[in-house]
């Protein structure tokens, strides 16, 4: 919460000069009788312009000071978790093309600053699956239930995949499929149809602070082209290697993520 202060007093700052240096432009301009005084309208106009630019100039300017700290931020995270991929792909006697990993982390947006998890990191080696649009709330999915629980979540999706995955569901066949218990998991039918064919096994782990504070969840997850039909990933000995990653993420990187 410190930092959110400090960071919205530097930006109430930064739009303070950058309206002021504008009204000054704006005087300047009036005074060599480039503008007309009289015209208020076109005065407030120029106004409100000259400080979205000045405003934008800043903002391209911060961005491109946090986007080394940014890089580095990213190599550090995906050291653990990578490490953690290579494990697992040697104990389970996997292919680490077919495991991949996300790093969600808790964020407020929109106007009402409502907190959700945003997906900061995605690592796997194979260009497929690729990433599924979705908007994670609290329950949906293995992510969304370790975030709503706090506690590590499993999921062996191999048999809803090679039942529904071929299938292009209607909208009446996916409501009657909702009423079915861990199917759906919570997804909206465009979520479910994009990514039911997609992962055999998902495992999720919340990411906490050193006071105990849940800051975001990481998932790991196996795709369904894994040969086989083994539970790989739903297994305690899993389960403490994945947490003991989670551990060693740095929370000042995932803060500039």
């Amino acid at each position: 919460m410190k930092d959110l202060g400090h960071w919205a007093r530097f930006g109430a700052r930064v739009l303070f000069a950058a309206v002021s240096l504008a009204v000054g432009v704006v005087n300047i301009l009036v005074e060599k009788d480039v503008l007309p005084l009289s015209d208020g309208r076109q005065l407030a106009f120029v106004i409100v312009l000259a400080s979205i630019a000045l405003i934008d100039n800043v903002r391209h300017a911060v961005r491109r000071f946090f986007e080394p700290q940014k890089e580095q931020a990213q190599i550090r995270v995906q050291k653990p978790i990578i490490g953690v991929l290579l494990a697992l792909a040697q104990t389970k006697n996997l292919q680490v093309k077919h495991l991949g990993s996300s790093i969600f982390v808790l964020r407020r947006t929109g106007l009402l600053r409502r907190r959700k998890l945003v997906r900061v990191i995605r690592f796997r080696l194979a260009n497929h699956p690729q990433a599924t649009q979705v908007e994670w709330g609290k329950g949906k999915g293995a992510v969304g239930t370790c975030w709503e629980t706090g506690r590590a979540e499993y999921r062996y999706r191999r048999p809803v995949a090679e039942k529904y995955g071929a299938r292009n569901l209607t909208d009446a066949e996916f409501a009657e499929l909702q009423k079915k218990k861990g199917v759906t998991s919570g997804f909206s039918r465009t979520e479910f149809m994009s990514m039911v064919c997609k992962y055999a096994e998902i495992l999720a782990v919340p990411i906490r602070s050193p006071e105990g504070e849940l800051k975001g969840v990481v998932s790991i997850d196996l795709s369904i082209e894994a040969p086989g039909h083994a539970r790989y990933l739903g297994d305690s000995k899993v389960e403490r290697l994945v947490v003991e990653g989670a551990v060693h993420l740095l929370r000042d990187d995932l803060d500039r993520l």
